[in-house]
């Protein structure tokens, strides 16, 4: 960034270049002489020279002295100016916006999760410590390259706590604000509603979760939750405290539960969004390890959902057991009927059999046929039978035909037997009547299938 501004001269540091200015200072990267180190240093801009602007300076200080985590970029020393200007020495931080790293990485939506759960991790401990933000937006929160997060590994890093609000005892402490009625306090696209509304009073840690929601949103999304761009200040405003956003998953292909903690984070009542920072980032989490998210509510059926997608092998198993046992009774009950039909097969093809054996050996008439009737004659009539039809359909003709076979077989007429059996072949249906007549086939010498 280039300025045509001269150089500041602050005692102790080497001043090189501008590296930013924002509504509460300008930051210059500066190389401080002892101990010898590149910074950030920032102070207030010249335009901004009053009692209220350092007070202002001197709350950020106060509020960064309270952060120790790796996720929020440290205060390294404070002091003033010869002229009585108050400054601050940050740590120099190598990174990106939020929204640059998203256009020029295009990380994956697992990515930029964690990204954001990072995020919530330095909110909620700077929560912890009774500071709250009031200005988180893209350009407060920097990404460092691929490797290379700080000394925790988070590759987030909060910075800009110059509208920060310090809370003691969990009520907020005396700052520049209290006399101004009002006045909106932070960036509109990211603001809360009773920031919007200008209600200092009502701000507090949930509204730093609203503007959490919003950088989720646009993470998810790729847009805002609010449309401002080239609105008027009171139209903006008005948008911010009233509008409602449309879901994120009614405008991109965001998974369900994203949406639901994006979409409550940023609810118009405070009461109605996360308690916290601390209390987002245990949703997040959640989502991250497939857990059920507490933005849904008590749900069995969506509980039992999450534990089966957690659990897919597990699941797969157990819905196998229960078809098993499903299923059990009704193969039982077809095995059983099976095996009954079975066995009535078997008992009528056992009934045919002595029927048939009683007419052949009934047929030969003493006074018609002489005293002498030959086996074959008898067995050839019975053939005859069959091949005429008997008095009603034989169900069991195959195993007949077997009998004959086997019995011209007896009288040495292979070439009857052959008959019967190749017949008894073409008629079989059950496996017992099968084997008998592939036996006897094979006793011809032929395969029997």
């Amino acid at each position: 960034m280039s300025d045509d501004r001269p150089l500041p001269a602050v005692p102790g540091f080497r001043v090189l270049r501008l590296l930013g200015e924002g509504g509460m200072g300008v930051v210059y990267e500066a190389e401080q002489e002892s101990p010898r180190r590149r910074v950030a240093l920032k102070l207030v801009r010249e335009a901004d020279v009053d009692p209220d602007s350092f007070a202002r300076l001197e709350l950020e200080a106060d509020a960064l002295a309270r952060l120790t985590h790796p996720g929020v970029v440290p205060l390294l020393a404070s002091g003033r100016t010869d002229g009585g200007s108050p400054w601050l020495a940050l740590e120099l931080v190598d990174g990106v916006p939020l929204d640059r790293y998203v256009r020029e990485e295009r990380p994956s939506l697992r990515e930029r999760v964690a990204r954001f759960e990072e995020l919530c991790a330095a909110v909620a401990h700077a929560h912890q410590r009774g500071v709250v933000h009031r200005d988180l937006k893209p350009s407060n929160v920097l990404v460092a390259p691929r490797g290379e997060g700080s000394g925790g590994g988070a590759r987030v890093r909060v910075l800009d706590f110059g509208l920060a609000r310090i809370v003691r005892d969990e009520r907020p402490a005396d700052d520049v604000d209290r006399t101004l009625p009002g006045r909106i306090v932070g960036t509109l696209a990211y603001a809360s509603p009773e920031q919007a509304r200008g209600d200092g009073a009502a701000v507090d840690q949930r509204s730093d979760v609203h503007a959490l929601g919003a950088l989720l949103y646009e993470l998810l999304t790729d847009r805002r939750p609010i449309d401002v761009e080239g609105c008027w200040i009171g139209e903006a405003a008005r948008r911010v405290a009233t509008v409602e956003p449309t879901p994120p998953h009614r405008i991109a292909r965001v998974p369900r539960d994203l949406s639901t903690i994006a979409t409550k984070a940023l609810a118009k009542e405070p009461l109605r969004r996360y308690a916290s920072a601390a209390h987002l980032r245990d949703d997040v989490v959640r989502w991250q390890t497939g857990l059920p998210i507490a933005a849904v509510g008590p749900n069995p059926l969506y509980a039992l959902r999450k534990l089966a997608a957690r659990h897919k092998a597990w699941t797969a198993a157990a819905v196998t057991a229960l078809l098993a046992l499903l299923l059990a009774g009704p193969l039982f009950a077809w095995n059983a009927r099976r095996q009954a039909d079975e066995m009535r097969a078997a008992r009528d093809r056992a009934r045919s059999v002595l029927r048939f054996q009683e007419e052949i050996l009934s047929a030969p008439d003493p006074t018609m046929d002489g005293r002498d009737v030959r086996l074959s004659e008898v067995l050839r009539r019975a053939g005859d039978a069959l091949d005429r039809g008997l008095a009603e359909p034989e169900p069991n003709e195959a195993a007949l035909r077997s009998l004959l076979g086997r019995a011209w077989l007896t009288v040495g007429d292979r070439e009857e037997a052959r008959r019967q059996l190749d017949r008894a072949r073409e008629l079989a249906e059950d496996d017992e009547t099968r084997r008998e007549v592939r036996r006897l086939l094979e006793s011809l010498g032929e395969r029997g299938e």
